[in-house]
């Protein structure tokens, strides 16, 4: 798998639609426009649930070279890209447009509803954000991108999250820190394991690429120190929450 550091927004490739996009009945005289399509519910076929709480609910996407996708929405989110592909996206009442996903790079996106037609396999993750407009989570401490740089370094970050790459070479071990409420993604297989405190026992890391995980920040996950102790690069993408729900999701 290929990792890029730092920010990747898929890219547009042409405004012409290599693939047949199937003429469905989206235009303004024939859908409501305003209508929500869950996606496990319209698109099962090429949806799934992976994680929901108060937070985030996280859809994983699949899809093989000539599939085409039922018409769905998505709120605001951050979709991490876990293969490379081409897709053709189809958005309510617009036209076709192509774009490439690079294996392993993030984007943010705004509430769409579209339908997509693949031109290769397509494995991605959407992590979907409820009304995160609650108090704010402050910086922690020692926060991880400011004491070490070098193994955490971010992709991308608007006002409601901030999405950190973690590059731990083999037989690399971190300063102390610590990462606020996240939802994370293994980009690389991992063996290692965080260090909470000495003489506490370690908590093992042992995880296969396009796994995921929940972290609840401080002050649950304390600061840690986390040491690869694998053969390859131990690779993750975290997306931290900057503020909280102001209410559950319906």
């Amino acid at each position: 798998m290929r990792y890029l550091v730092g920010l990747i927004l898929v890219g547009l490739v042409s405004c012409q639609p290599s693939v047949e996009v199937a003429d469905t009945p989206d235009t303004p005289d024939t859908l409501d426009m305003t209508e929500f399509l869950d996606p496990v519910k319209a698109d099962g076929e090429h949806y799934a649930l992976e994680f929901d709480n108060d937070y985030v609910r996280v859809l994983r996407e699949n899809l093989a070279a000539g599939d085409g996708g039922a018409m769905h929405s998505h709120r605001d989110r951050v979709s991490v890209y876990l293969n490379d592909s081409e897709v053709t996206i189809k958005p309510r009442g617009g036209d076709p447009v192509d774009v490439t996903l690079v294996a392993g790079s993030t984007s943010w996106g705004e509430a769409t509803t579209h339908q997509g037609f693949a031109r290769g396999n397509i494995e991605n993750l959407s992590i979907e954000l409820w009304d995160l407009t609650g108090e704010e989570i402050p910086l922690p401490e020692p926060d991880a991108v400011e004491v070490d740089p070098e193994h955490h370094i971010v992709d991308f970050e608007n006002d409601r999250v901030r999405v950190v790459r973690m590059i731990y070479p083999p037989g690399s071990k971190t300063p102390r820190h610590a990462h606020r409420t996240g939802f994370g993604v293994f980009l690389s297989d991992a063996h290692g394991q965080n260090i909470l405190a000495e003489g506490e026992d370690a908590v093992e890391i042992e995880a296969k690429a396009g796994s995921t995980f929940w972290t609840a920040g401080q002050p649950e996950q304390p600061a840690h120190v986390t040491e690869n102790l694998g053969d390859e690069d131990m690779v993750v993408v975290l997306v931290e929450f900057k503020k909280r729900p102001r209410s559950a999701p319906e």
